[in-house]
């Protein structure tokens, strides 16, 4: 990272362009998935899909909280040695970022109500998250 910093920064563009177009017209890029790499195209992939697109990052943001969750996580699993410290940044993103949840636990409650309608519907849904002041 240290030696490739314009590189990297480049790369993060390309991926919020790419977000950006996910989030805009998620159908569309599906689609654009599939054309792709046409042995995705299953029933099981696509409410893969859906079910993640809530998920989607809006600004690529890294939150401390979710790293210490996945970190724990990985080293319970054995994937993480117990040494490990997470190395992430979110010095690459020159972009405006959006602030934090007010209310990340209830943020986690509706969504699993979001995720119910998901998987009972199917489409594309995503939570209103009210940014702390």
């Amino acid at each position: 990272m240290a030696e490739n910093p314009d590189k990297i920064q480049k790369f993060m563009k390309a991926i919020k362009r790419a977000t950006d177009h996910v989030l805009a017209s998620p159908a569309e890029a599906y689609g654009t998935y599939i054309d792709i790499k046409p042995e995705m195209a299953s029933t099981v992939n696509r409410k893969i899909y859906e079910r993640s697109y809530a998920y989607f990052s809006k600004d690529l943001k890294n939150v401390k909280r979710d790293w210490e969750k996945v970190t724990k996580y990985g080293k319970r699993l054995g994937v993480l040695d117990e040494s490990f410290e997470p190395n992430y940044t979110n010095e690459f993103l020159d972009w405006k970022l959006e602030g934090d949840s007010a209310d990340p636990t209830g943020d986690q409650k509706r969504m699993l109500d979001l995720q119910k309608g998901v998987a009972e519907k199917g489409g594309f849904q995503r939570l209103d998250v009210k940014i702390a002041a």
